[in-house]
């Protein structure tokens, strides 16, 4: 019998790598709980979006090209497989009519043709995603080397202002990326999750500029841009190992994306701006009441579509 990886597959953590170096933030291997009972897993789950990637196996899901049956027992695979296909035509179906849009690629299909069909299926055109997506065959890329993914606090009326301005700042510009001191603080995990823990410090951060701003709507507001590395420096003035100081301005070319809460978040990131003094004091009630903030998922937007944020 063959040994069906569920998750974290060889063409699916290519695809996901991929797609995190391209600057794109998903969830991965996230339970949907849909109507009727149903739980479906997407491989990949742009959550803001409501799209779902889902990577097959060309056996496990009977590819029409590269699928084949064992000679051996076949009573038992053939009915097998067959309820595999079965089950991903329904899932596909109550994904649909929870409003998702569903992809399904085959495990041959190469990498930036799975790709360009995850970023047809975002609805996103990036000018520069030929540039982009060469930089993955390059071997002295390492983004790491040259640039930081650097996570900054903001608000909705700031990002209006960075666009009137043409950057965000001036600087020096507090933010959150994963530094030295971030890995040591992690007794596991890759850049992807480290980067993750990077943007929840900088959307705690965007709270405390909603207390400063009490006008602008109650939604956090986090944006990631790539800095050269010879202009950020770590900021060890509270232990936070995340934290780090952007010394200049930030052009708005240099912004990968826009992480930014659903209007529906509102109420609950409200009550906890308004919580933040008691939390602060040790208020153990006010502390559940900010995290409860967290509850909702930050929604992810493309730099490009930063106007439509400020509307």
């Amino acid at each position: 019998m063959r040994a069906n990886r569920r998750t974290d597959t060889k063409p699916e953590l290519a695809l996901r790598r991929a797609l995190h170096h391209l600057g794109y933030r998903y969830r991965k291997d996230y339970r949907l709980e849909l109507d009727g009972g149903r739980r479906v897993r997407p491989d990949i789950a742009f959550t803001a979006r409501k799209v779902a990637i889902f990577v097959d196996g060309c056996f496990w899901h009977a590819c029409p090209d590269h699928g084949s049956k064992p000679r051996n027992n076949e009573w038992y695979w053939g009915p097998k497989l067959l309820r595999n296909v079965e089950r991903d035509r329904a899932n596909d179906a109550a994904l649909a009519l929870a409003g998702w849009s569903v992809v399904r690629l085959w495990e041959h299909v190469p990498l930036d043709e799975a790709i360009a069909t995850v970023v047809t299926a975002l609805g996103i055109t990036r000018r520069d995603e030929p540039r982009r997506l060469a930089r993955l065959t390059r071997p002295d890329c390492g983004r790491l080397l040259r640039t930081m993914r650097v996570f900054v606090p903001s608000t909705l009326p700031a990002v209006a202002q960075a666009l009137q301005a043409g950057q965000v700042g001036p600087g020096p510009l507090p933010g959150f990326a994963v530094t030295p001191a971030l890995r040591e603080a992690y007794a596991s995990g890759d850049t992807e999750e480290l980067e993750y823990a990077a943007l929840t410090e900088a959307a705690r951060a965007s709270l405390r500029l909603l207390a400063g701003d009490p006008a602008a709507p109650s939604r956090r507001v986090v944006l990631a841009a790539e800095i050269p590395a010879e202009r950020v420096s770590w900021d060890a003035r509270d232990g936070e190992p995340a934290r780090v100081v952007v010394e200049h301005a930030i052009l708005l070319a240099h912004l990968a994306s826009a992480h930014v809460d659903a209007p529906e978040a509102g109420a609950d990131v409200r009550s906890a701006v308004e919580a933040l003094p008691a939390a602060d004091a040790g208020d153990e009630d006010a502390r559940f009441t900010v995290d409860g903030a967290e509850g909702h998922e930050l929604g992810w937007y493309a730099a490009q579509e930063l106007s439509y944020l400020a509307e």
